[in-house]
């Protein structure tokens, strides 16, 4: 029985909320598999990462590739430490030995990599199952999770099986197929304790035809019959080339580019080259259209991402006509509408990193592309046409070399009306990789799925609860922290705080004492309690009062530390080392937070977002703290630092020696406010020295302390001299 797509996508968010159950969801060219993942990317309260196989399919996807997130090596992977390199492809293998040993990664992004709660990994079909294998060696290595798949990480795999299969060279199946009984991701070793479950959207967006629908569905499960292929071939027209306002979907690069070429230069008039603009980093591989756009008025032309405008007038793969060319503007028309002015878009390469205030997965620009979003529409490829709608196209399939190459193409299409067919279907393209039609029995029902959905809510619940109070990272941290207290007083500023930083990991230590305990009684109550979910939360929350209470004071501390640190000038780096302690502090008060937040969501049936979780008061108070450091950090002049310690009550000495410079810079500091009138200069020095420094400077004809200390006696400091020549000013003023 076909399931309701609102029930499907309800599951697929509750297997990513409230389980670690890797997922996997499919469902045919239409079924809004694109509007899910952007969807939970911004809704789910996990640390998440978006990665695809390709480059362009990152781009798209709004992530980056899994090469660079994960940092793998290139080549295929061999899952066996055995394996012995005589093939002569040996600078193209990798073992789990080989990976580990020459695997590279900064601090950054080893903590980035060892947060992340979730991974999407989109257009899965053509991510090959031996670089999966090697994911879950990386992840598991940097993780140090070595007995869990993927270091605890769950992934999501979103994509169709039957859209384009992964690229395996003829030297590297000869040796792969010798370890794994199909080149799709299922087929990973690294699934077969962990596999994933199986979700299918079914409901199809783009199609409303039922028979086309029907058709489709038979090509999906290898279920063809010889009069859908006669229906198929029924679109043949020889002559179908030479039709308009369509668009020809072919099979290889070469031939849909001499299409376009040969009908724009069939066009009369002058044509227009459009470049490009890139920014910073933006490898070619991932422009995802031409950097030079050469058109016509007249020019057939199709969109190639939907309107973010209001009014959303085109999509991604609608055809049109150039109506008019200028530098900012291409003015096109579709199916006699009004026409559309297009702008330039932007395309961003993003990477992922850690926010070290924060403690959260950002995205940061790397560079851009901007062009217009509009690529010559007489031809494209079938690779290329993946995720795009056509009303009408004609499709060249003579060349195909894929059974998926058939179901891409015709998929494409909202309804059989809109079909042209330039050459007759051959039967030896239907029949699909078998291996993926026996993967797709693994498609529960419903009820079992939710059956297992509480299964593994349980699981998940005492997973997530017992790493919310493993304090042994936080304590780690101070430990490293500490050893890095390693030079002589004499030779470090940070020197001094080596008995406070000591005190404050002593106040911490205990607590990891308390929090094994209570580790444990979770486990008991879980194991043991069929209804565990109110005496989990009962604990949970009473738990978490009491290590609120103590790491707020500890995270006050360093909060105060850090303030009386950022007036001084030689323990910046140190100030910045605290302030990461502090964040990390604040990471496990949040970890907690986010745990409770978890449990009470679901006894009421509801999935924590990442809305409710931003605008929690530690989230808010957290957001307002970083704000004010900030504040102080960039606004704050030095001076003025000088003049608030000053209005304290301190004195000069003390003040110099709090932000540890010199007397001398700190009178300097104050001279600014005596020539504002704010400090009396009296403050400082007598009035008799005031008066005799003033009638030397007269007399001399300068105001230089240099010129002046000469003329007095030695109970006159160069200090005395420029408080007194800042007074000068003032009255002068």
């Amino acid at each position: 029985m076909q399931q309701d797509t609102n029930e499907i996508t309800d599951l697929a968010n509750r297997f990513v909320n409230n389980t670690q159950r890797h997922i996997f969801l499919t469902g045919k060219a239409g079924t809004g598999k694109t509007t899910f993942l952007h969807q939970l990317a911004q809704e789910t309260f996990k640390k998440v990462a978006i990665a695809a196989p390709t480059g362009i399919a990152a781009i798209n996807a709004g992530g980056v590739t899994l090469h660079s997130l994960l940092q793998l090596p290139f080549g295929a992977f061999i899952p066996d430490d055995t394996y012995v390199f005589d093939n002569g492809y040996g600078a193209q293998l990798n073992t789990p030995r080989t990976v580990k040993a020459n695997f590279k990664i900064n601090k950054t992004k080893r903590q980035l990599l060892q947060d992340l709660e979730l991974l999407i990994i989109d257009e899965v079909s053509m991510l090959r199952a031996d670089l999966l294998d090697c994911m879950d060696t990386v992840l598991r290595h940097v993780r140090r999770k070595k007995q869990e798949p993927f270091g605890g990480l769950q992934l999501l795999f979103i994509g169709d099986l039957l859209q384009l299969p992964p690229v395996v060279k003829e030297h590297e199946q000869r040796i792969l197929s010798k370890y794994y009984g199909s080149s799709f991701f299922f087929a990973a070793k690294a699934l077969e304790k962990s596999p994933p479950i199986y979700l299918e959207l079914e409901k199809i967006y783009r199609q409303q035809d039922e028979a086309f629908v029907g058709l489709l569905n038979r090509f999906r499960n290898n279920q063809v019959r010889p009069a859908d292929i006669d229906l198929l071939n029924s679109y043949y027209r020889k002559d179908e080339a030479n039709t308009e306002d369509t668009i020809k979907i072919t099979t290889h690069n070469q031939k849909a580019d001499h299409i376009n070429q040969r009908a724009l230069q069939q066009l009369s008039g002058s044509s227009k080259t459009f470049n490009a603009e890139v920014f910073n980093e933006f490898p070619e591989n991932m422009y995802p259209v031409s950097e030079k756009l050469e058109l016509k008025e007249s020019a057939q032309v199709m969109f190639i991402k939907n309107d973010s405008s209001e009014d959303k007038r085109y999509f991604n793969g609608k055809i049109g006509k150039v109506l008019s060319l200028n530098d900012s503007t291409i003015e096109v028309v579709c199916d006699d509408d009004e026409p559309i002015a297009v702008e330039k878009y932007e395309w961003e390469n993003i990477r992922y990193t850690l926010n070290k205030a924060t403690q959260e997965v950002e995205q940061q620009t790397m560079g851009s592309f901007r062009q217009f979003p509009l690529k010559l529409a007489w031809a494209i490829t079938v690779h290329k046409s993946q995720g795009l709608t056509f009303e009408k196209a004609t499709l060249d399939l003579s060349d195909a070399f894929a059974p998926g190459q058939v179901y891409v193409a015709l998929s494409r299409l909202t309804s059989l009306a809109g079909l042209r067919l330039s050459s007759k279907i051959s039967n030896h393209l239907i029949a699909e990789d078998i291996s993926v039609i026996d993967y797709a029995q693994n498609k529960r029902p419903a009820d079992a799925l939710s059956r297992q959905l509480l299964d593994d809510q349980k699981n998940f619940v005492r997973s997530y609860t017992i790493d919310a109070f493993d304090f042994y990272k936080l304590i780690n941290a101070f430990k490293e922290h500490i050893k890095t207290f390693n030079k002589e007083e004499s030779k470090s500023a940070k020197q001094q705080y080596l008995a406070w930083t000591k005190d404050l990991l002593n106040e911490i230590g205990p607590i990891q004492q308390v929090a094994v305990s209570f580790q444990k009684q979770l486990v008991k109550i879980i194991g043991q309690e069929k209804h565990y979910l109110p005496k989990v939360i009962e604990r949970v929350d009473k738990a978490k009062n009491y290590f609120e209470n103590l790491l707020s004071d500890i995270q006050k501390k360093l909060n105060e530390h850090i303030e009386t640190l950022q007036v001084k000038s030689k323990v910046k780096k140190y100030t910045k080392e605290v302030e990461l302690l502090e964040a990390q502090v604040y990471a496990q008060r949040q970890n907690i937070n986010k745990a409770a937040l978890v449990l009470s969501n679901l006894e009421r049936g509801e999935q924590l977002t990442k809305e409710k979780l931003s605008a929690t008061d530690l989230a808010v108070d957290r957001s307002k703290d970083l704000a004010n450091r900030q504040t102080k950090k960039v606004k704050t002049p030095t001076n003025e630092i000088s003049y608030q310690l000053y209005k304290e009550g301190l004195t000069i000495e003390e003040i110099a020696e709090k932000r540890e410079l010199v007397p001398g810079t700190v009178a300097n500091h104050l001279c600014h406010y005596i020539r504002q009138g704010d400090i009396p200069v009296l403050k400082f020095i007598s009035e008799d020295k005031l008066k005799n420094i003033l009638e030397v400077s007269k007399v001399i004809a300068s105001d230089k302390a240099g010129d002046i200390k000469p003329k007095l006696g030695e109970e006159y400091t160069y200090e005395d001299i420029r408080f007194a020549m800042a007074h000068k000013r003032n009255k002068e003023a």
